[in-house]
């Protein structure tokens, strides 16, 4: 049924200007809006096994009536494990034809939806055949033909790959381009994709897992239990009664729209940033540490017994543990949005059907995450101001907290939390974390529609005590804001004197020789306020009584013999400022800049701190005797925790369990050198959003060793140029770069660390 609008509008239209930097952002102007908003519509590719299974037909309805709000990119009908050959696209060229009917009427509401010419030069063949077996030389199809096409498209944005079904078309331009590209080419091409499959359904998305370990793949399996009721009153009255579309939905065989969840994680509504997609969002959430061998449906393993396993270990993004709960907090609003998009479906009139509002927040018109700083204690005001209603509506206000996607745990109080402005207070046990802070800003139209934004806070802490005249938190802290150039301070910390840092997405506490001779960094701190080094700061995770659960025995780079750059021991050392020139500088409270060089030094080594925003880098001036690159401390800050299920990668892509034991190795293969020119750590905890890496080139002799493992509960321990606890680096060609990095795609991370030992000593380009 059409739900009629009762009262005329007042068209107000009000045109701002936005400047617009990426070809890849795109202006909605909705018709009676009051406002422009700015986004970013994702590229898009589905591959579907329709006929396997209603929902696939039904996720595609769903699709078409939303498809103004991405670039779709390609409709390709594939294969899967209950639907093993296809042979044509009558079943999409149906449904693009119903699309067809409506579109008059969909483009009425909303700009932006694609020509039904254009969908139909996008429809095509994908595989034929069932999984790997139709993957490899003379099984080009039409849709990997298609995937590689978009996937070479000078355009910034990623592309986002479905797969509804199996996912051997996708496979099929993989092994297209590794068969007939340089590997340069290939790690481009791979770059560019995200894939997305649900629940897995076939042998190809472990083959694609096992052999690109950089490639960003997302494995959904949390996708039931979030819909309607099965073939109840909103799926007759709502969907299947409105028109061309509601009639080619079909009636619910197993579970509703089982696909869905795939483009949802990705609807640019203003909930959430789909690369980080630990943040929640229509589509579920998932965990940014890769898991080992997340099966396909039963039935793969059916077509053959060791489909899957005979690639293991594998690795894919699954998600976390709400599972479909982590869709189902917003089911009001994609349900009423479905149902009102299908109403635009049916009617030419745009007074006859509801709109969505435009949320503002803190005067941000885009729907791009926004994220601020504040302090424990404080008051923080978030306001919804200028949000509007295109169809004239009144609005209502809903402020929360999201809990799960938060690092900090526990209650954050929120006054006046269903006005137009919010207060947050800031709880006084959050110092070091942060807040998700969701508002949802919804009509009293019909069906309610929703719009939402997400304000992230990044909580500093607000102790503190006057240190040379400066301000500094009591047991060290980040630098909160977090600023866009290095800056220096010099401050107590761990009764030390201390240059504190930040620079290399961190920040750092250097003690400088001031206190007994001890150089070193002794406190490592990534922008969620956790100290990778020493646990006296860790807010509580430090319980050990015995010594060596203290940070004294912790540091990095914990360069020489004699204690040279190991916190807290006294190696006879100093430390100072220089220019480019190396000419010593003056040290007045505060330096800042883009690029600032301290020097480090005793009687029998000297080396050279490089800062920069973007990482940090070593060069040897000096070394009379032997050295390694050594790190020492608690993966994500945290000690007693457990940590069995933290990690360190190396070049390969492999998440490896860091493993318990005396001196020793990583794994027995690697002997006693890691087979990559860098490592780095990664917390398996979500809420923290930073790895630790270190890279190292140009060393010697070539018989040093490396090494890697954990020390019982209190740290863990990772070397270049160390063997059975004995330095074994000499000369100064060594240059080493280090740092903290947002978690992200493998291959991601790897390309900016290589890109930081190819040339360290200038800023690195985010690849």
């Amino acid at each position: 049924m059409i739900r009629i609008k009762i009262k005329y509008l007042l068209i107000i239209l009000i045109v701002f200007s936005i400047t617009v930097s990426c070809k890849s952002i795109v202006e909605e102007k909705e018709q009676n809006s009051a406002s422009e908003v700015s986004y970013i519509k994702p590229r898009i590719i589905n591959t579907t096994d329709l006929g396997a299974d209603p929902d696939d037909k039904q996720s595609m309805v769903r699709q078409f009536v939303s498809a103004n709000e991405f670039d779709m990119e390609g409709l390709v009908v594939a294969t899967g494990c209950w639907r093993k050959t296809q042979s044509n696209t009558e079943m999409l060229d149906t449904l693009v034809n119903a699309y067809e009917a409506v579109y008059p009427n969909l483009k009425v509401h909303a700009e932006g939806y694609p020509t039904p010419e254009y969908l139909k030069s996008i429809s095509v063949m994908g595989q034929k055949g069932y999984g790997m077996s139709d993957v490899g030389t003379g099984k080009d199809s039409p849709g990997s033909d298609l995937i590689i096409a978009s996937a070479d498209k000078d355009d910034p944005r990623p592309l986002w790959v479905m797969g509804w079904g199996g996912m051997n078309t996708i496979a099929q331009a993989i092994w297209k381009v590794r068969e007939t590209r340089s590997p340069a080419e290939l790690k481009k091409f791979i770059s560019k994709l995200r894939l997305i499959d649900i629940l897995g359904q076939d042998d190809a998305g472990a083959w694609i897992a096992k052999n690109f370990p950089d490639a960003f793949y997302i494995r959904a399996t949390g996708v039931y239990g979030w819909q309607p009721p099965k073939n109840g009153d909103y799926q007759r009255n709502d969907i299947q009664s409105h028109g061309p579309l509601g009639a080619i939905y079909p009636d619910t065989k197993w579970a509703t729209e089982g696909d869905t969840p795939a483009f949802m994680h990705i609807y640019p509504n203003g909930l959430n940033d789909p690369e980080q997609i630990d943040q929640g969002s229509w589509g579920g959430r998932f965990s940014f540490t890769k898991k080992a061998g997340i099966r396909s449906m039963s039935e793969v393993a059916k077509i053959e017994k060791d489909g899957e396993t005979k690639y293991d270990p594998y690795y894919m993004y699954g998600n976390t543990e709400e599972g479909a709960d982590a869709i189902k907090r917003w089911n009001e609003g994609y349900n009423n949005d479905f149902a009102a998009r299908m109403d635009w479906s049916i009617t030419s009139n745009y007074n006859d059907a509801n709109h969505h509002p435009v949320a503002v927040l803190n005067g941000d018109k885009t729907r791009s995450v926004l994220q601020m700083s504040a302090s424990v204690g404080d008051k923080v005001e978030l306001n919804a101001g200028g949000s509007s209603d295109p169809d004239g509506d009144s609005l209502s206000y809903k402020w929360s907290f999201y809990d799960e996607p938060s690092s900090f745990d526990g209650s954050v109080p929120i006054e006046n939390s269903t006005s137009a402005k919010a207060t947050i207070e800031i709880p006084e046990n959050s110092g070091g974390k942060n807040i998700h802070i969701i508002l949802k800003v919804y009509d009293n139209g019909s069906p309610n529609l929703y719009a939402y934004r997400r304000m992230i806070i990044n909580v500093g802490s607000s102790k503190t005590n006057a240190v040379g005249g400066m301000v500094e938190p009591t047991a060290g802290a980040p630098y909160t804001p977090f600023p866009t150039d290095v800056v220096v301070t010099r401050v107590n910390h761990f009764d030390n004197m201390c240059w504190k840092i930040a620079a290399a997405g961190g920040t750092w506490y250097f003690e400088n020789g001031e206190t007994d001779g001890q150089t070193g960094f002794s406190s490592a701190f990534d922008q969620a306020g956790n100290d990778w080094i020493g646990n006296d700061a860790d807010r509580g995770y430090n319980k050990s009584s015995n010594k060596g659960g203290k940070h004294e025995y912790r540091g990095w780079p914990n360069f020489g013999e004699g204690n040279f750059n190991h916190p807290q021991r006294n190696s006879n050392s100093k430390s100072w400022w220089v220019d480019k020139k190396g000419n010593k500088i003056a040290f007045n409270e505060k330096l800042k800049g883009d690029h600032l060089i301290m020097r480090t030094s005793n009687p029998s080594y000297e080396l050279e701190y490089h800062f920069f925003p973007t990482h940090a880098a070593i060069k040897i001036i000096k070394a009379e005797d032997k050295y390694a690159f050594l790190y020492e401390g608690p993966i994500g800050g945290e000690q007693e925790a457990s940590i069995e299920k933290d990690y360190y990668v190396l070049k390969d892509g492999i998440h490896r369990e860091v493993k318990e034991g005396g001196l020793g190795y990583l794994e027995p293969e690697f002997g006693n050198k890691f087979p990559s020119p860098f490592f780095y750590l990664e917390d398996s905890d979500p809420k923290d959003r930073q790895i630790f890496y270190v890279g190292v080139k140009n060393v010697g002799p070539e018989t040093a060793g490396d090494e890697g493992w954990r020390q019982g509960e209190n740290m863990v321990i990772f070397s270049f140029g160390r063997d059975e606890d004995k330095r074994a680096y000499s000369g100064t060609d060594a240059i080493c770069v280090f740092g903290f990095y947002e978690k992200g795609p493998h291959q991601e991370v790897s390309d900016f660390i290589e890109a930081g030992l190819e040339n360290p000593f200038n800023p690195i380009t985010k690849q």
